[in-house]
C-alpha cells in the first residue's frame, strides 16, 4: 500500500468506520476513474476553478475533465456555483463556470 494512503487511512479511521454501504460503493466508483480523483485532487488543493483550470494544471483533455466534474456533481463533492463574470463589451460566447468543493 502507498505510504501516502495509509497514512490518510490512519488519520480518517474513525470517520471510515462509520461509512455505509452505499457510501463505500461511491468511494469504490471514484477510485475506480483516476480521471475524477486527480480532478478531486485538484479542488481540494485549490477548492475552486474551472474546467480549463484543471485541463491546464492537470493535462486531462477537456471531455474527461467534464465527465469527472459531472460524477464529482453527482456524488455531491463538488458543485458549480457561480460563472465567471462577463466582462463589459466581451466577444460573447458563453461565462465559464467556476466550481467548488461543496
Amino acid at each position: 500500500m502507498k505510504e501516502h494512503l495509509r497514512q490518510f487511512i490512519i488519520a480518517n479511521k474513525e470517520l471510515l468506520s462509520r461509512i455505509s454501504g452505499e457510501e463505500l460503493e461511491d468511494i469504490r466508483r471514484l477510485m475506480t476513474s483516476g480521471v475524477a480523483v486527480r480532478v478531486l485532487a485538484y479542488f481540494c488543493k485549490h477548492t475552486e476553478g474551472t474546467a480549463r483550470d484543471v485541463m491546464e494544471e492537470k493535462g486531462i483533455p477537456e471531455a474527461s475533465v467534464y465527465n469527472a466534474l459531472v460524477r464529482l456533481s453527482r456524488m455531491g463533492i463538488i458543485n458549480s456555483d457561480r460563472k465567471t463574470p462577463k466582462p463589459r463589451r466581451s466577444p460573447g460566447g458563453p461565462r465559464k463556470t467556476i466550481w467548488r468543493l461543496k
